[in-house]
């Protein structure tokens, strides 16, 4: 009787079994290693934030007991608040006023088209027509027109081919990304809302340099970004002092159209506190603290 058949089955059988155990392994080391690496980062990132708001409170009491005393502006490289808010609540862009009356702010269509654009048309699994975005975008406006609260959210709708995959891999994102390299890309939902608001449909003080230069093109914003570092090092403020106002005469020399400016809540309603974030050095994972 020939035994080798039975012995290279039997080899065969432990090999497969050997890698999909390995497999199965590699697997549930990886899962852990994320899971521990987003509750470090949850932890790490609330500590952050009580850690400046902490401070931020000191800061102010000193200010009062030394007002007399005026500050040398520091030199220390500080944070730039507008960076650190991407992808909070506050900065996404209300499209509430697309599904009942889209002339009421008449540039907020194309903005959105080209934000969208911008954050997502780099990358391989959307789609190469021209009018891909425009197209999405009044599926999406069809979807909620009508629609009472509580609003679906995104990952529930049910859009149609050829919707169907981009925008469930753009409502999914990535766990970590960067605007400025293009390295990943955001969750929809961390940047866009159909949140019924009746006032302008970004906040100024929240809305990111990515969207702002959408808006308003890289040159403006350059401008706007060296004015707000200034204010920080020289006043160690964590938001813009712009209003309307200041930022029609910091950009005197090419001003805004007055329908580029109405896009944007100019109150104090943004978020006060700086927020926390931390970043998994080894897993890249980022966390931001609610």
């Amino acid at each position: 009787m020939n035994l080798l058949p039975f012995v290279i089955v039997i080899i065969t059988i432990l090999a497969l079994f050997s890698t999909s155990f390995f497999d199965r392994h590699v697997m549930e080391t990886k899962e852990q290693q994320i899971y521990l690496a987003y509750f470090r980062g949850l932890r790490a990132a609330r500590n952050h934030k009580e850690d400046l708001a902490y401070r931020s409170l000191k800061k102010g009491g000193q200010s009062q007991s030394t007002n007399s005393s005026k500050k040398e502006p520091s030199t220390k490289k500080v944070d730039y608040f507008r960076d650190e808010k991407i992808g909070w609540k506050n900065g996404r862009l209300n499209l509430s006023s697309l599904t009942q009356d889209a002339q009421k702010w008449p540039e907020l269509k194309v903005i959105t088209i080209a934000y969208v654009k911008e954050l997502y048309s780099h990358h391989a699994f959307f789609p190469k027509e021209e009018k891909f975005a425009e197209k999405l975008i009044d599926a999406l406006i069809a979807a909620y027109k009508g629609t009472k609260p509580p609003l679906p959210s995104f990952h529930e709708l049910k859009l149609e081919d050829p919707f169907r995959i981009p925008f469930y891999k753009m409502v999914r994102g990535t766990q970590t990304y960067d605007l400025e390299t293009d390295k990943g890309y955001p969750p929809f939902g961390d940047f866009f809302t159909f949140e019924e608001r009746e006032k302008p449909p970004m906040f100024f003080q929240d809305a990111n340099t990515t969207f702002l230069s959408i808006v308003l093109g890289t040159k403006k914003t350059q401008i706007i970004i060296d004015e707000e570092r200034k204010e920080i090092q020289e006043s160690g403020v964590h938001h813009s002092l712009l209003n309307r106002t200041k930022l029609e005469e910091l950009l005197n020399d090419s001003p805004p159209s007055p329908q580029q400016l109405d896009l944007f809540d100019f109150s104090k309603k943004g978020s006060p506190r700086k927020p926390g974030k931390h970043t998994d050095s080894t897993t890249q994972i980022t966390v931001r603290a609610p």
